[in-house]
């Protein structure tokens, strides 16, 4: 795209300036507060109708259907009401019989619908709560009169088969490679149930692994008039998102059926006896129905009204944290595969060659993060005294290089109990009463209080001992499935597992260090309390294609920066597609480095040109936890492989546009125009348009121009280049544009790392 976008003067600076100021100022979450007037609540003729400001809701007494209508009064989603209650009797069969509408109640705010004869003579009730932004779903009051187990509750569904309906269904985590699109169209006619929880096995469909995200899927209508001339322009409705608001007793599914969907929450009670009638109980969780213009707004108003709710707290940390944050990172796993060093041939000698090669290849990352196996055995927190005998040595050698040391753990994990005070009655058991083992260790029963005891002991000496900055917390997803395993206390069964080993192991390392930095594969803000930075590790099943996915991961996860979590930015094990996931990962979080510091699976090494790129975008990392990343290039929002993804991004640190990623040639809306690609940001706490310093890592050769408010005159230029060397040059600053020339390559053709932009 060329385009037009520079114009000259203070006029068209001031205009940019307004409509930005206007766009950002406050931040997201201030959206839903800022939304005008109540919802009204009328009834007749047997529907009752909910009007707001975001939304029109309507419910079907005699079909006991619901139906969304946008601001523009396009229908959005519909579906059936009632949840569905799964149950298994006395002579263990499975029963699901739906009920009927008893009664209704109505409130300026609420609906309660009372449902009769479910499941013969069980009786449920359901409340909706309405704002001007959002519908919530309070959980279901089902009272049983018989003996029988909950086995799980399908929303939007009737006869175990899904109910509700929208043209296109948005299922960010359907997927742990780009083989399926999130975004499904009606007439695809997939058939399939996938995770929307934390994932792990059994698979009920697709491999969906980790960072991805979860606990919310998105929808929205293709228009009436398909297919009309215009129809996309006019007819696409404004999407929903619907979320958890707290996490569930059970785990998380989602069914897709030729166009129609359901969420699933799965108790198992049939397994274990924990949810069983008669009495009353109260099954599913909190939902949220939050809508916008497409389903990237549409989210971001869910995560919005989680924090305005309450139910989210944005994290509040000092500078030094922060910085650890943004420390451009190399993790040993990579390296560690490529070597056959995994495991237990993890050494001193191992540690001590990626140390040689990674300062030998000219990279410069501000943290290096050793991984799995570092510990004598799983679970003991202590590194192995035959293997790694120097590895207290080796971790002070990297702070003495000024280098934040970042170590991997699976807390969950546990080889040998005793070594934690603990016994096989200690682990989580499965479906025969037996302790639950993988591979070679057992998975702890976090609601112990022996393990939390244990584990709050453990992790604490850990902190006292090695001092990390950064802990890389893996294999939450080794959670099983209900199918397969419990804990011992089933209140905090299925989703609510991982909170609570987050409990127990974050606040242990934060007593002992405020500022240890926890990363982990979440894309969820429910476990936000613990988590300061989300990784989108592991790419493996996307040899080939690494960028592609990437891409897609940071286009769903730049939105959680908005609520204090940003993303780092890994990577996948090729040299090749690294620059380009540096390029994505440059504004919404930081940097990393997976891939082997040899040869990679297609047995290229890196490049002086490649090193460039990740020493120079190093230099652009702004340390700030906290931000709003605006994307270009994911039109059009329906298309299954177009959509989803972004060919540029922008950062907005509260209403100051603080740094570009152009892929595009021009992006008129932030007054910005490159005749090639580039990174381009302020240090400075201040707009791109205003600063007096900026930095740029050139992806090819061209010109850039940028609105600007400073004085004309002279801008100097100092690019840096590979090995040390600087170039000086000079750009201009006329009539309200700043211009200058970059290239990839210096004078003498060595790789450009940076430059360095100064008004003069």
């Amino acid at each position: 795209m060329t385009g037009t976008i520079i114009k000259s003067g203070a006029r068209s600076l001031s205009r940019l300036y307004l409509t930005f100021g206007l766009l950002c100022a406050g931040a997201l979450l201030t959206l839903s507060a800022q939304a005008q007037g109540k919802p009204r609540l009328s009834e007749a003729n047997g529907v009752v109708r909910v009007e707001a400001a975001a939304y029109r809701w309507e419910w079907n007494q005699a079909k006991d259907t619901f139906q969304v209508f946008d601001a523009k009064d396009r229908p959005v989603v519909k579906g059936r009401l009632q949840p569905e209650i799964i149950v298994s009797t006395a002579a263990n069969a499975r029963q699901s019989q739906v009920g009927r509408v008893a009664a209704h109640t109505t409130s300026a705010d609420s609906l309660t619908v009372k449902y009769a004869c479910a499941n013969g003579t069980a009786t449920a009730s359901l409340t909706l709560r309405f704002d001007a932004t959002a519908v919530w779903f309070d959980p279901v009051a089902y009272e049983s009169t018989t003996a029988e187990d909950i086995v799980e509750v399908r929303y939007f569904s009737d006869k175990e088969k899904p109910r509700m309906q929208c043209t296109f269904a948005v299922i960010p985590g359907i997927e742990d490679s780009a083989a399926i699109s999130p975004i499904i169209a009606q007439k695809v006619n997939l058939n399939m149930t996938c995770w929307l929880g934390r994932g792990g096995g059994p698979y009920p469909g697709a491999h969906q692994q980790w960072g991805l995200p979860v606990h919310y899927f998105c929808g929205f209508e293709r228009g009436k008039n398909y297919p009309s001339p215009g129809f996309l322009a006019e007819g696409l409705s404004d999407a929903f998102c619907c979320g958890l608001a707290e996490l569930p007793a059970g785990d998380m599914f989602f069914q897709t059926l030729s166009g129609t969907h359901s969420v699933i929450i799965s108790t198992r009670s049939d397994i274990w006896h924990h949810l069983r009638g008669p009495g009353k109980i109260a099954l599913g969780a909190k939902l949220v129905f939050t809508f916008g213009a497409d389903f990237r707004a549409a989210t971001r108003a869910y995560y919005a009204k989680l924090v305005e709710a309450g139910i989210v707290q944005i994290p509040q940390r000092s500078a030094h944290k922060e910085a650890v944050m943004a420390a451009p990172q190399f993790n040993t796993w990579g390296d560690q595969t490529a070597q056959r060093t995994i495991g237990d041939k993890l050494t001193d000698a191992a540690l001590t060659s990626m140390h040689t090669r990674l300062r030998g290849l000219g990279l410069r990352p501000g943290m290096f993060v050793i991984d799995d196996k570092w510990e004598g055995t799983y679970g003991n927190l202590e590194h192995s005294a035959t293997r790694v005998p120097q590895f207290e040595k080796f971790l002070g050698q990297l702070r003495q290089e000024g280098m934040y040391v970042g170590v991997w753990a699976a807390f969950m994990r546990c080889e040998n109990p005793a070594e934690l005070g603990l016994t096989l009655e200690h682990m989580l058991r499965d479906v025969n009463g037996k302790p639950f083992r993988k591979n070679n260790y057992y998975l702890l029963d976090f609601t112990q209080p022996e393990v939390q005891r244990g584990l709050r002991e453990r992790a604490r000496r850990f902190i006292q001992r090695y001092h990390p900055d950064l802990v890389k917390f893996d294999f939450g997803y080794e959670i099983p499935s209900l199918a397969l395993a419990a804990p011992r206390d089933m209140s905090f069964a299925g989703e609510r597992m991982m909170a609570k080993g987050l409990e127990i192991i974050v606040e242990a390392m934060r007593e002992e260090n405020p500022d240890i930095v926890l990363m982990y594969y979440s894309l969820t803000p429910l476990l936000g309390r613990y988590i300061d930075l989300h990784s989108p590790d592991d790419l493996y099943v996307c040899p080939g294609e690494y960028d592609v996915e990437a891409n897609r991961r940071f286009y769903f996860s730049s939105m959680l920066a908005e609520i204090g979590m940003p993303t780092y930015g890994s990577g996948g094990y090729d040299w090749e597609s690294m620059p380009e996931i540096w390029f994505d990962s440059a504004l919404i979080g930081t940097l990393g480095l997976l891939q082997p510091l040899g040869p990679d699976e297609r047995g290229m090494s890196p490049t002086p040109a490649q090193i460039a790129k990740f020493n120079g975008l190093a230099q652009l990392l702004r340390p700030a936890s906290r931000f709003r990343i605006e994307v270009k290039g994911d039109r059009p929002v329906f298309a299954s492989t177009r959509a989803a993804h972004a060919s540029s991004w922008a950062r907005y640190e509260g209403a100051l546009l603080t740094g570009v990623a152009l892929r595009d040639r021009s992006w008129a809306e932030m007054g910005v125009e490159a005749t090639a690609p580039l990174v381009l940001v302020t240090r400075e706490a201040a707009d791109i348009h205003a600063a007096r310093q900026l930095r740029a890592v050139p992806y090819g050769q061209g010109e850039v121009k940028l609105q600007h408010a400073g004085p004309d005159g002279r801008v100097k230029l100092r690019t840096h280049l590979v090995g040390g060397a600087i170039e000086e040059s000079a750009g201009a600053l006329a009539k309200g544009v700043l211009q200058f020339a970059f290239a990839e390559r210096g004078a003498n053709a060595a790789p450009v790392e940076w430059i360095e932009i100064t008004l003069e």
